[in-house]
């Protein structure tokens, strides 16, 4: 059989042509995270042949630049979001008067801005691995941006029980993660996209 994504925004049809030996456990577990498929939709279909469990991804010694994996989140790191210089996006303290000054810019501003730079643990039911999170696509997976995100926090150490932060707990999303190798050998990951769809099978 095969396992697909559907967009909410566009209808579009991705097939997941997955043919490992795990491939039951895989379609267990997308079955058990999703939705119906929606019925009487014409999509445009594309095939992805990197999509893995992450069982799988941890134990290989070849390093693809690119996978896309299907699971929850099930740890989050206490920090999600920093302040940052306007212009270097370097991290910069925010004195009581709101008012900020980059050391290397050398420069002062009423206001920072304030970016996403996380780390999520993401488990497909196979294993889990350490995935690391910057700028926009935080917006994706929380639904908040970093900015709005501190206005309604006020205090960026408790941006973690943000309702909307939680409630990234209670589903599954499908995930595009970059591979890097270190020199070491140990294999680092981070987050790329987070596809916006529902995981459903196609007979």
């Amino acid at each position: 059989g095969w396992i697909i994504l559907v967009s909410s925004h566009d209808d579009t049809v991705l097939h997941l042509d997955y043919k490992g030996k795990e491939s039951k456990e895989l379609e267990a577990f997308c079955l058990n995270n999703s939705e119906t498929l929606l019925q009487g939709k014409r999509a445009e279909e594309r095939e992805y042949s990197n999509f893995r469990l992450i069982k799988e991804i941890v134990s290989s010694t070849v390093c693809s630049s690119q996978i896309i994996v299907h699971g929850k989140i099930t740890n989050l790191s206490e920090n999600l979001v920093y302040s940052a210089c306007p212009k270097c996006r370097k991290r910069v303290l925010v004195a009581a008067i709101n008012q900020i000054t980059c050391d290397s810019c050398k420069v002062s501003y009423l206001e920072a801005m304030y970016i996403y730079a996380f780390k999520i643990e993401v488990n497909d039911g196979s294993d889990k691995i350490s995935v690391k999170g910057f700028g926009e696509i935080g917006e994706a997976l929380f639904g908040i941006t970093a900015k709005e995100l501190q206005k309604e926090c006020k205090d960026l150490s408790v941006c973690r029980t943000h309702p909307k932060v939680l409630s990234a707990f209670q589903e599954a999303f499908t995930f595009g993660i970059k591979m890097k190798k270190e020199e070491s050998g140990q294999l680092t990951f981070s987050l790329d996209r987070v596809y916006d769809g529902k995981i459903a099978r196609y007979n």
